[in-house]
C-alpha cells in the first residue's frame, strides 16, 4: 500500500504539464482551452493538462489594432497582422508551455499637401495619431497662398472637420481645416489643397556656382497662372559685366571674373525672380564655398561627402554639386546619371527599376554604399551564422540578369525558403564541407550534381560564407528562365526505386524525396538494438510517388498510378509537372507557396476551396497527433529538436520490431512533410491508420476503434480528436463527399440534380464510365477528376443512339425523357413566376398574365423593399381562373392587402409610408389603393399607374408632376370632375400647381391629402414678406421694426411691404389680417383661423385695394409682378388712383 501511494503521484506528475496565456495589452484577445476571448484585464491564466493532444491557440486583434508580438515559449514570433494561430503541446520535450500576445493600435497617417505651386500648408502632418486617438483640443491645418495666388480647392476633408472660409477663397486669403476637440481618428486622412493664380507666376533656379569663362545656364519655371509670353533677362549686379544670352525661360551666362553675380528675370504680368551666381576659378572652391560650408557646419548630408567627391572623377571633370542637385531640397534625380553616363544601359546585368545609387555611391565609386541589404554579405564567424547571397563562389550576376521582370522574381524568391538566409536548411551546418549534403544545401553543389552527379564536399571550414539556393541553381539561363534538365533519379540509398518522369518537376525530386524510406527499416537485422533511421525533411516526392513511407507486410497501398495528382502539370500543352504547377502558380510565383489555384481548378472546378483544403489539413494534423499519442503510449517518444528523432533502440524482435520502428518512421516522415494530405491523400491516410492499428493491435486489422477508445480513456487524446479522426478515416466514401449540394458548379444541388435524385436516378445512371454507384468508382477510370463533365448514360436507360451535347447541356435518346422522344436541356428547371410574367408575357386560355417586368426595379421587389411574389400571393391557390390569389392575411377589409404592411411600423419604419389614408370618392366612399397604384411597379414614381380612367399619366417629379398644365388631366386632375379646384380639363388660375404634397400628405390625420393644420399668417410667408434686393438698406427683425418679417421665397415677392405707410413697423403676427386689408381685400383671401384649405391667391390677380382708399373704382390700377415666367426678369407694375398714390407709383419690386 505504501508503494502504491508513492507511485501514483509520481505517475500523475509525469503526465501533467502546464499551459499559461496572457494578453499583455489592450487591443485583442487570446482564445485557447484556458479561456475564450482572454483580454488584458483577465491577467495571466494558468491551467494544468494531462492530454498529449496539441491545444489550439488563436490570437485576434480588435478592429484598428494589429498584433505587435506573439511570444511562444519565450520565443518571439514578431508582428503578425490581424490574426495568428498556433498549437501548443506538452510532452517529453517540455513540461510547460506559454503564449503571450501584445497589441498595438494602427498608426494612422494624417497629413496635408498641396498640388503644384503657389502656397504652403502648416503643419504638413499630425504626428503620433493612432486608431482611436481622440483630440483633447482642436487641431488645425493652415493653408496659406503666396502673393498673387488663392486657394482653389481643398479635398480629402473627412466628415466632422471644417473648412473655413469656403473655397475658392479670396486672393491671398488663408484657409483652415480644423479638427474639433473630441474628434476621433479611425482612418488615415490625406488632405490636398490646390492653389491658382490669375497672372503668370514663375519660380527661378536656386543659387549656382560656375567657373570663370565657363558657360552656365540659368532658368525660370512657369508655376502658376496663364503661361507667360515673354521673359526679360538682365544682370542685376556683379563685379564685371557678364555675357548674357537670353532664350525665353533660360539664359546662358559667361562670367569674365570671380565674384558674386545676381541676374533678374521678369515675365509679362509683373512676376520676377533673382538668381545668384557664385563664380570661382576652381570647381573645388565653388563646391566648398557654395555647398560644403553650410552642409558640413550644420551636419546636413552624409559625413565625408565632400571628401568622396574631391577624390572622384566628378571633380576632375568639373561636375559640380548643382549639376546633379539642381533644386532644394537637394534630392538627387535617380536618372540624372544617364545625362553623362550614356553607356549605363550596357550594365553587365539587369538592374530592373533600381537606380544607380542603390549599389553605387553617387559621389565616388571608391566609397562603400551603406544601404546594401545585409543578406547580400555576411562577415559573422559565430556559431550558426546565417547564409548570404554573395559568397566565395557566387557574385551579383548569379541572380541579376535578364529583364525587369526578373527584379520582381527576385523579390518573390527572397521571401521563399530557397532564399531564407536564416533558415536551418542553410545556416544549420556548414554544408559546403559535408559530402552528401552539398547537392541540396548549396548552390554550387546543386549545379555539380545536376551536371555530373557529384556529391563530394567542395568547401573549407575557413571560408565563413554559406550558400542559399540561388537563381542559377535551378536555372541554366537566368535571363530566359531556362530550367536545368534533370532526369529521374534513385532517391533512396536502400531502395532501387527510380522516380517517375515528372517533366520539369524532376528538378525538385532530387532534394524533396527524402534520403531514406521504409526500405531503410526493413534492411535492418536486429531491431532489439537499432538506431532510428531519419527519413530527412520535406520529402514531398516520396509521398507523391507513394514510396517514402514504411509499408506494412500484406497490405496493398495506393501507388503512384492511382494518385490523381501525379498528372498535374503534365497536360497536352505543359511539361511543368506537379511541383511547379502547384507551387509556382501565377499567384505565388517564386515564393513557391502552394494555394488553391488554376492548376486545381482544371480538375476540381469550384469543388475545392481554400476552406475545404484547410479543413483537410487540420484533419491530417489531428491524425498525426493521434499517431504520436499512440507511439507515446507504447513508450516511443518523439523529440522534435534532436537527431535521431526517436531515442529508442529496442523496438522488439522480428517483424513486430520492424513494424514498430516502421510506425515511428511513418510519423517522422509525415511530420516533416506538411503537404502530404494534398500530395497523396489516400497513401498518407493508409500510412497513418495502419501505423496506429499495428501499434495497438500488433498487426493491421483494419480497425482503430479500440485504439482511439483506449487513448481517450488514458487521457492521451480528447474525444473530439477521436471523433475527428474517425470522420477523416472514412472521408470521401461517397460522391457527395466532394460533390455536396452546396457546390456552386459541381454540387449535387445545382442544375437538375435535385430533380433526378428525387426520381431515383443515381450517380452511375448518368456517369456510368466514372462510378459504379454512389460510393465507388469504376476501377481504372480515366473520367474522374479530369477537368470535364463526362455524361455516359447506363446502357439500360438508352433508347437508340444516346447523345449528350456538352456545350448546350442537352440529353437525347434516353428512356427517362419521353421514352427517348424528348431532348432535355440540363438546368432548364420548372416554371417560375418570371416564366409567364416577364418579357414574353403569357396568354393562357385567353387570360393575359400581369406584366411584372418592373417589379424588381420599381415595384415591391426594388432595393429597400425587397418583397417577392410570395410575400403577397398564395402559391397553393388556383393560378388561373380562380378566386383571390392573395395570402389569407391579405384578404378581408378594403385595402387590407396594403394596410397589413403599411400600418405596421415594424415592417415599414418610414413615417412617410405608414398609416396611409384612403382617398374619398365623389359618393363619399373610400377608393381602392389600386385605383392609383400598381404594386408590381410602373415607370412612374410611387408605383403610380401610367393609365387612369383611360388617360395617360406621367408622374416622375413629386413637385411638379401632380398636375398637367397642358392637358389639365394630370394625376390630381383626372378624377376631379366635381371639385372646386384642379378639375379635369379646366385651367387652374387660382392656385399654385407645384409643391402640393408639402401640405397635402397621403397619410394626413383627417384623411388622404386633407390639410388640417392650423396656420398663422406667417406660416407661408413673412409677416410681412421682405424683399431680398433693395435700393437702400432695409433692416428688420427687431423690436418695433417689422419683428416678424422674413424673406419671401421667390424673387420679387417681398416688394415694398417694408414701407411704413404700407405695413406699420410695429406690426406683429398676432395682428392677423388687420395689417393686410388695405391692399388685400378679405373676400379674395381665405382667412379662416381653423382650417386653411388653400394657399394665398396669386397676387397678380388678387391685389384689390380696400374701397375707402380708392379714388375711382374704374381707374384704380395695380400691375403686379408677373410670376408666370420665373426666373425671367418680368416687369413689375405700380399702383395708381388710390388715396396714397395719385399717379403711378414706383415699381413694386426693383428685382423685377
Amino acid at each position: 500500500m505504501v508503494v502504491l501511494a508513492c507511485a501514483l503521484p509520481l505517475a500523475a506528475h509525469a503526465a501533467t504539464w502546464f499551459f499559461s496565456t496572457q494578453a499583455k495589452s489592450n487591443g485583442g484577445t487570446i482564445t485557447s482551452p484556458n479561456m475564450t476571448g482572454q483580454r488584458v484585464v483577465n491577467g495571466p491564466i494558468y491551467h494544468s493538462y494531462t492530454t498529449s493532444t496539441a491545444l489550439p491557440v488563436t490570437i485576434t486583434a480588435d478592429p484598428g489594432f494589429s498584433i505587435r508580438d506573439v511570444v511562444v515559449n519565450n520565443v518571439s514570433m514578431g508582428a503578425q497582422g490581424s490574426s495568428y494561430s498556433t498549437f501548443v503541446k506538452g510532452d517529453a520535450d517540455s513540461s510547460s508551455q506559454s503564449v503571450t500576445a501584445s497589441f498595438a493600435p494602427a498608426l494612422l497617417s494624417v497629413g496635408a499637401q498641396s498640388s503644384g505651386y503657389g502656397g504652403s500648408i502648416s503643419p504638413s502632418y499630425f504626428g503620433n495619431i493612432t486608431y482611436g486617438t481622440t483630440l483633447t483640443e482642436a487641431r488645425t491645418f493652415y493653408i496659406t497662398p503666396q502673393s498673387g495666388f488663392y486657394v482653389q480647392s481643398v479635398t480629402g476633408v473627412p466628415s466632422g472637420a471644417t473648412v473655413s472660409p469656403s473655397v475658392p477663397a479670396g486672393a491671398s486669403q488663408r484657409v483652415t481645416v480644423t479638427f474639433p476637440k473630441g474628434y476621433v481618428f479611425t482612418t488615415s486622412i490625406a488632405i490636398n489643397a490646390t492653389f491658382v493664380s490669375d497672372k503668370p507666376v514663375i519660380k527661378v533656379s536656386l543659387p549656382q556656382s560656375a567657373l570663370v569663362g565657363v558657360p552656365v545656364t540659368l532658368s525660370a519655371t512657369h508655376v502658376g497662372g496663364p503661361a507667360p509670353t515673354t521673359y526679360t533677362w538682365t544682370q542685376w549686379s556683379g563685379p564685371a559685366r557678364a555675357q548674357l544670352v537670353p532664350a525665353q525661360s533660360q539664359a546662358t551666362v559667361v562670367a569674365p571674373a570671380s565674384g558674386y553675380y545676381v541676374f533678374r528675370v521678369a515675365v509679362d504680368g509683373g512676376s520676377y525672380g533673382l538668381i545668384a551666381l557664385t563664380v570661382t576659378d576652381s570647381t573645388g572652391k565653388a563646391a566648398r564655398t557654395l555647398c560644403e560650408f553650410c552642409h558640413q557646419a550644420i551636419g546636413i548630408g552624409t559625413p565625408g561627402l565632400f571628401r568622396n567627391w574631391s577624390a572622384s572623377a566628378h571633380r576632375v571633370n568639373s561636375v559640380s554639386c548643382e549639376k546633379c542637385h539642381s533644386t532644394h531640397p537637394a534630392k538627387p534625380d535617380t536618372s540624372v546619371c544617364s545625362g553623362c553616363h550614356s553607356d549605363m544601359n550596357s550594365h553587365p546585368f539587369a538592374t530592373g527599376g533600381s537606380a544607380c545609387t542603390v549599389c553605387h555611391n553617387s559621389h565616388s565609386l571608391k566609397a562603400v554604399i551603406p544601404g546594401m541589404p545585409a543578406v547580400h554579405f555576411n562577415n559573422s564567424t559565430s556559431v550558426g551564422y546565417p547564409a548570404s547571397y554573395v559568397t566565395s563562389r557566387s557574385d551579383c550576376m548569379d541572380c541579376h540578369r535578364g529583364n525587369d521582370q526578373n527584379a520582381a522574381i527576385r523579390q518573390q524568391w527572397k521571401v521563399s525558403a530557397h532564399g531564407a538566409t536564416t533558415d536551418a536548411a542553410w545556416r544549420g551546418r556548414d554544408f559546403k564541407t559535408m559530402s552528401g549534403c552539398v547537392q541540396c544545401h548549396t548552390t554550387t553543389g546543386f549545379i555539380a550534381y545536376s551536371t555530373g552527379k557529384v556529391t563530394a564536399a567542395w568547401g573549407t571550414a575557413s571560408d565563413k560564407s554559406k550558400e542559399v539556393l540561388a537563381c542559377n541553381a535551378c536555372h541554366s539561363d537566368i535571363g530566359t528562365g531556362a530550367i536545368r534538365a534533370f532526369t529521374p533519379v534513385k532517391p533512396y540509398k536502400d531502395d532501387s526505386y527510380v522516380n517517375r518522369n515528372a517533366g520539369e518537376s524532376n528538378i525538385c525530386f532530387d532534394c524533396h524525396s527524402g534520403t531514406k524510406n521504409g526500405k531503410s527499416v526493413t534492411a535492418l537485422a536486429n531491431f532489439g538494438n537499432a538506431a532510428f533511421p531519419d527519413p530527412h525533411f520535406l520529402a514531398a516526392g516520396g509521398t507523391l510517388h507513394a514510396q517514402g513511407g514504411y509499408q506494412f507486410a500484406g497490405r496493398s497501398y495506393a501507388g503512384y498510378s492511382s494518385n490523381s495528382h501525379r498528372r498535374v502539370g503534365l497536360g497536352v500543352n505543359t511539361t511543368a509537372g506537379p511541383c511547379i504547377a502547384c507551387h509556382k502558380s501565377s499567384a505565388s510565383g517564386h515564393t513557391f507557396t502552394a494555394s488553391v489555384n488554376e492548376a486545381c481548378a482544371g480538375c476540381h472546378k469550384d469543388s475545392l476551396t481554400t476552406g475545404l483544403l484547410s479543413a483537410e489539413k487540420g484533419d491530417f494534423q489531428n491524425a498525426l497527433q493521434i499517431l504520436r499519442a499512440q507511439l507515446d503510449a507504447k513508450g516511443f517518444a518523439y523529440y522534435s529538436s534532436a537527431s535521431p528523432r526517436f531515442a529508442a533502440t529496442n523496438w522488439g524482435s522480428g517483424q513486430s520490431g520492424a513494424d514498430r520502428m516502421g510506425a515511428a518512421f511513418n510519423y517522422a516522415f509525415l511530420r516533416s512533410e506538411p503537404g502530404a494530405y494534398a500530395h497523396n491523400s489516400a497513401y498518407t491516410k493508409q500510412l497513418i491508420f495502419d501505423s496506429i492499428d499495428v501499434l495497438h493491435n500488433g498487426s493491421v486489422t483494419g480497425s482503430i476503434d479500440t485504439a482511439l477508445t483506449d487513448l481517450v480513456s488514458a487521457g492521451k487524446i480528447t474525444q473530439q480528436a477521436a471523433d475527428q479522426v474517425a470522420t477523416y478515416k472514412n472521408a470521401k466514401t461517397s460522391c457527395t463527399t466532394c460533390h455536396d449540394p452546396a457546390g456552386a458548379v459541381s454540387g449535387t444541388g445545382t442544375g437538375s440534380h435535385v430533380k433526378h435524385a428525387s426520381d431515383g436516378v443515381g450517380c452511375a445512371d448518368c456517369h456510368s464510365q466514372t462510378a459504379t454507384g454512389a460510393t465507388a468508382l469504376v476501377p481504372g477510370t480515366v473520367t474522374h477528376i479530369n477537368g470535364q463533365v463526362d455524361v455516359n448514360v447506363a446502357a439500360i436507360d438508352v433508347k437508340g443512339s444516346f447523345s449528350y451535347g456538352a456545350a448546350a447541356k442537352s440529353c437525347s435518346n434516353v428512356t427517362c425523357h419521353g421514352n427517348g422522344a424528348v431532348t432535355m436541356t440540363w438546368g432548364q428547371g420548372p416554371a417560375s413566376c418570371e416564366s409567364c410574367h416577364v418579357t414574353n408575357i403569357s396568354v393562357v386560355d385567353g387570360v393575359k398574365a400581369t406584366d411584372r417586368s418592373l417589379f424588381p426595379t420599381s415595384g415591391h421587389g426594388q432595393s429597400g423593399v425587397g418583397q417577392t411574389c410570395l410575400s403577397c400571393h398564395d402559391s397553393t391557390k388556383q393560378h388561373i381562373g380562380g378566386g383571390n390569389m392573395l395570402l389569407p392575411a391579405h384578404i378581408g377589409a378594403q385595402n387590407i392587402e396594403c394596410n397589413v404592411c403599411h400600418n405596421d411600423t415594424d415592417l415599414i419604419p418610414y413615417p412617410a409610408r405608414n398609416n396611409m389614408k384612403t382617398h374619398i370618392n365623389a359618393d363619399g366612399t373610400a377608393s381602392n389603393c389600386t385605383d392609383c397604384h400598381d404594386p408590381h411597379g410602373t415607370t412612374n414614381l410611387s408605383m403610380i399607374k401610367t393609365n387612369i380612367l383611360g388617360r395617360t399619366i406621367t408622374y416622375t417629379n413629386d413637385n411638379t408632376g401632380l398636375t398637367d398644365p397642358v392637358t389639365n388631366q394630370g394625376l390630381c386632375q383626372v378624377c376631379h370632375t366635381q371639385t372646386k379646384y384642379y378639375r379635369a380639363g379646366v385651367v387652374e388660375t387660382n392656385h399654385d400647381t407645384t409643391g402640393c404634397l408639402g401640405c397635402h400628405q397621403h397619410n394626413a390625420a383627417a384623411g388622404a391629402f386633407m390639410v388640417t393644420e392650423k396656420k398663422q399668417c406667417d406660416s407661408c410667408h413673412g409677416y410681412p414678406p421682405a424683399p431680398r434686393v433693395t435700393s437702400y438698406p432695409v433692416v428688420f427683425g427687431t423690436m418695433s421694426n417689422w419683428s416678424s418679417a422674413t424673406f419671401e421665397d421667390y424673387s420679387g415677392g417681398g416688394g415694398a411691404h417694408l414701407v411704413g405707410a404700407h405695413v406699420p413697423q410695429n406690426a406683429r403676427r398676432a395682428d392677423g389680417w388687420a395689417n393686410c386689408v388695405m391692399c388685400h381685400e378679405t373676400r379674395y383671401h381665405p382667412v379662416e383661423t381653423s382650417d386653411i384649405t388653400v394657399p394665398i391667391l396669386p397676387s397678380k390677380s388678387h391685389i384689390t385695394v380696400a374701397p375707402q382708399y380708392r379714388l375711382d373704382n374704374s381707374f384704380t390700377i395695380y400691375s403686379g409682378a408677373k410670376l408666370f415666367d420665373p426666373p425671367a426678369r418680368n416687369v413689375t407694375g405700380s399702383c395708381m388712383n388710390v388715396s396714397c398714390h395719385m399717379g403711378p407709383s414706383p415699381r413694386w419690386s426693383i428685382e423685377r
